[in-house]
């Protein structure tokens, strides 16, 4: 599950956290524009919206010491969606890291500047604690976690 954690009646171990990164397709962008002038092109360019995420990007902004700026570009409820209207040059996508990293090294979106929120909430592993887990799903889940460990 996604979320801070407390779930009434189960019990929740934290799998990874998340980092949000503003990607846009390198076809959006002017030539010669660097892509260290990440202020400068968020403010510019559409910045695409997260539908049960509406936050993200004023949190971003915070995160950044600035006022926020309006989310002027459409609205996606998946981060697949999200990630590609942002290959397709619509806007700005604020997506985790882990979601976009084939897309960044295959160069179809790129990365503006360093800077990363992490998210308050994140993934954990949600199970009921009157039940257990199997010896399967124990195994699962340590395989998770090594997945996440290494990738993250």
């Amino acid at each position: 599950f996604y979320g801070d954690g407390h779930w009434e009646g189960l019990r929740s171990e934290r799998l990874m956290s998340e980092q949000l990164v503003p990607v846009v397709s390198v076809g959006i962008l002017e030539e010669g524009e660097e892509l260290d002038d990440a202020d400068e092109i968020i403010a510019k360019l559409p910045r695409l919206l997260h539908s049960t995420r509406p936050q993200s990007w004023e949190e971003w902004f915070r995160s950044q010491g600035q006022d926020p700026l309006p989310t002027d570009g459409p609205s996606f409820e998946h981060f697949h969606m999200l990630v590609d209207a942002a290959k397709s040059g619509i806007g700005i996508a604020l997506v985790p890291l882990a979601f976009v990293k084939r897309e960044l090294a295959a160069n179809l979106l790129v990365r503006l500047g360093q800077a990363e929120l992490v998210a308050e909430r994140a993934y954990y592993v949600v199970s009921d604690p009157a039940s257990g887990l199997s010896t399967a799903q124990e195994t699962f889940c340590k395989w998770l976690h090594q997945q996440t460990n290494s990738h993250s």
